[in-house]
């Protein structure tokens, strides 16, 4: 037997400790504990994650593009609001994105924060993804 051989033997030997050891590992992480009774949310998690990692990357790549492209369309529809070409029916836009038609910036922050405050782990998975695609990126 030559010198390959008894390395080959010897990994093989302790290769089933080693996925013993990690198979134990995984069997004591307690996911329903995080993610409450079903895999659904941690799936849904998984693809916030990912879906926000994505938007981090493409987010960094065209960032300049992304800004002044946003920022000519506020400045071209503000300013044909000025000038009476354009008229933009703002409480109907709040209706229509689920605000009230009177709601103001802080009542739509607090109503953003009451949203952070019951889909916490959705929110930081989405972070994460995002801040980690952006690195990335």
């Amino acid at each position: 037997m030559n010198n390959q051989q008894a390395v080959g033997e010897k990994v093989a030997e302790k290769v089933p400790g080693v996925i013993g050891v990690m198979k134990g590992w995984w069997e004591k992480i307690d996911l329903e504990g995080w993610f409450g009774e079903s895999s659904a949310d941690a799936i849904q998690v998984a693809v916030y994650f990912v879906s926000f990692f994505a938007i981090g990357f493409l987010f960094k790549k065209y960032l300049k593009f992304i800004f002044f492209a946003l920022l000519f369309s506020i400045v071209l529809i503000k300013g044909m609001e000025y000038y009476k070409i354009l008229d933009v029916d703002w409480e109907a836009l709040n209706t229509f994105l689920g605000f009230e038609p009177k709601a103001t910036i802080g009542s739509i922050a607090n109503m953003v924060f009451d949203w952070v405050r019951v889909n916490l782990v959705v929110t930081i998975s989405s972070t994460l993804g995002f801040l980690l695609g952006y690195k990335l990126g």
